[in-house]
């Protein structure tokens, strides 16, 4: 499993999602469960920044994955995770300090 070792910068940001199942009755009474083991999703929205060689590495490694093979990370102060990357883009340098933002969403392999 392929690990990626880069620290974001400061402007990125987690979510979280749940995923339930509800069920609501005539009289407006509602219950909700879990659905799965894993009911709760982080995505996070990550932006690095750097030399051109450097945003470049990271945008290698996202293309050799191909939004289809997972691969470690462990977000700074969070729990390690399996995540997959499906989207990224690179944002038009500022003289020398070029950026790449992307968005990582856990997987359960």
């Amino acid at each position: 499993m392929p690990t990626f070792n880069y620290c974001p910068s400061v402007d990125s940001s987690q979510e979280e999602s749940t995923k339930v199942l509800e069920s609501v009755f005539g009289d407006g009474y509602s219950q909700t469960v879990p659905d799965g083991i894993n009911s709760i999703k982080r995505v996070w929205n990550v932006s690095f920044t750097g030399s051109i060689s450097y945003v470049n590495e990271i945008r290698d490694f996202l293309r050799l994955r191909g939004g289809t093979e997972s691969f470690d990370w462990t977000p700074v102060g969070e729990e390690a995770g399996k995540w997959k990357c499906k989207n990224w883009s690179k944002v038009f340098p500022s003289g020398n300090v070029h950026k790449i933002r992307a968005t990582f969403g856990e997987v359960f392999e």
